[in-house]
């Protein structure tokens, strides 16, 4: 007998195979809720990569310049702070995979359960060194254990399913953003105690002769904290390490299908992992990333360095406080409106906005430093083009969000998302850690030589952008948008929602549901 739509809850655990369609048929009305407390722990774990990545860019070039490497020569900052800043994204990138297939042959919780605890140590450690050596060190540290990235993304998935997957995945970005507030925060207010709070944590004769330390404490606890939720309360999501590949909520009687099966072996999975979509994604995660932490890094540089030197004479104090002052509304609109916004544009459109938007704000710096030395200090033009620009750089969730459905709706078969997550969080995590040593290094460049008037940076990096731009119309349409009807046609086994294209009619049901 056929079967009827009250049984659809029940799934076997044998009637996923790897060839699986990512999006399975099933009443629309049907939304499961994964569980909340596994939820809460992995994006606490996740806050904790733009915490310890960012948190010490208010401060960093100042850091470096007390460690004595650049001697009485400021324009010379930007080749050494370029090295810490990308350092951590090169360990990343290193090691982000090998800590997915770790993941693959051990679980998920146990890497879950390493990454955090040696963040939270090598970031105190690094607050502690004095030296640039070992600022090295210990920032190299940082990255590795920072490799669980991917890992945290695929348990997400695997938590998920088609009724509730995109809503998950659009409140990625909307954490991350939290953490990339706190960062400045942290980093900026807490830095330098003996001069920014001379009367209570001034007073500690530790902090006067590490005035970075204190936010490198904060930011490890942070993570030490990640690390003790997640003993106490986190599940294993992997299906091989579970006893079926169902998995039910502690407070839901209702089950959610994993996303990925009892996968064969990873050699297995290579060989259908890079098609032709999934290499435009990986490109495209890497140009998203050196715009993004090109702009990152350069913020940091040109704010911190004098104005006479081609900055804006900015300290981490006030670094910190234009970021979180801008942050905190930044997070609260991408949480009310991102979703409905990625719903309307779809993945491809929404990274060439990014894209479009990136560029625009690259250009704004040329135009601060301008006006700061017309006018010899940072008048109300400075002011409202760091306000544009800021506006512009907030874009950079539109093309998170896009490379996280990306992600998942170009892999082949459940069996390769890990696998595909993996590769697209290496390839993203390498350019992230190009990105800073060539923007502050082509600064540092131009200014010192005073190369095309001190601006080569922003053509070479202005360049990058624009073939950014170019090569976004290439990717793939992956709107994840189909019929109704379509979903409850029982015959209709073999949906896939990896190529299903705008819907035109009434009845139409988005990936991104409103939030």
């Amino acid at each position: 007998m056929p079967r009827h739509a009250e049984d659809d809850s029940e799934v076997s655990p044998t009637s996923l195979d790897e060839n699986s369609p990512l999006l399975q048929h099933e009443p629309s009305e049907i939304r499961r809720r994964p569980p909340k407390l596994q939820l809460a722990i992995l994006f606490l774990i996740q806050i904790c990569e733009p915490i310890t990545a960012l948190v010490i860019y208010p401060f960093v070039n100042q850091l470096v310049r007390s460690t004595g490497v650049v001697g009485d020569d400021e324009k010379r900052t930007g080749y050494y702070a370029g090295i810490i800043e990308s350092l951590f994204f090169w360990a990343e990138g290193a090691t982000v995979l090998l800590w997915q297939i770790a993941s693959q042959q051990y679980g998920r919780r146990p890497v879950l359960l390493l990454a955090p605890l040696g963040l939270g140590i090598s970031m105190i450690s690094f607050g502690l060194a004095k030296s640039f050596l070992g600022l090295v060190i210990t920032r190299a540290f940082q990255g590795t254990f920072n490799g669980d990235v991917g890992v945290t993304k695929t348990a997400l998935a695997e938590l998920t399913d088609p009724s509730n997957r995109a809503e998950i995945m659009a409140m990625v970005p909307v954490f991350l953003n939290v953490g990339g507030t706190l960062a400045p925060f942290i980093g900026g207010i807490f830095s330098e105690p003996a001069h920014n709070w001379p009367n209570t944590l001034g007073k500690i004769e530790l902090f006067q002769n590490r005035p970075y330390l204190l936010p490198c404490i904060i930011s490890g606890i942070l993570c030490l904290i990640g690390f003790g939720f997640a003993l106490v309360g986190l599940e294993e999501t992997h299906p091989s390490f579970k006893s079926s590949s169902v998995l039910k909520s502690p407070r839901s009687d209702r089950t959610t299908i994993s996303l990925v099966p009892h996968a064969r072996s990873v050699k297995d999975s290579l060989s259908t992992l890079f098609t032709r979509d999934v290499t435009l994604v990986l490109v495209a995660s890497g140009f998203y990333a050196i715009c993004v932490m090109s702009l990152r890094a350069l913020q940091a540089l040109i704010w911190s360095t004098s104005i006479e030197n081609g900055g804006l004479g900015f300290n981490a104090f006030t670094i910190g406080t234009i970021n979180t002052a801008f942050g905190i509304p930044n997070a609260v609109f991408q949480f009310l409106v991102l979703g409905k916004l990625m719903r309307h544009l779809g993945s491809k459109r929404a990274m060439l906005s990014f894209f479009i938007l990136s560029f625009l704000a690259l250009g704004l710096y040329p135009l601060q430093t301008h006006f700061a030395q017309q006018a010899g200090a940072v008048d109300w033009r400075v002011w409202s083009v760091i306000v544009i620009q800021l506006l512009c750089m907030s874009c950079k969730a539109l093309g998170f969000a896009s490379l996280l459905i990306f992600a998942v709706e170009v892999a082949q078969s459940p069996a390769c998302i890990g696998l595909v997550q993996g590769t697209v969080q290496t390839t993203s995590v390498l350019m992230r850690g190009v990105a800073p040593a060539l923007a502050t290094s082509l600064f540092a460049y131009s200014i010192e030589h005073e190369v095309w008037g001190g601006y080569m940076v922003y053509v070479v990096l202005g360049m990058i952008n624009l073939g950014a731009i170019g090569f976004a119309h290439l990717l793939p349409v992956v709107h994840a948008i189909v019929r109704k009807a379509e979903l409850e046609d029982p015959h209709n086994s073999v949906l896939d929602g990896r190529r299903v294209s705008h819907a035109k009619h009434a009845d139409d049901v988005g990936i991104f549901p409103s939030l």
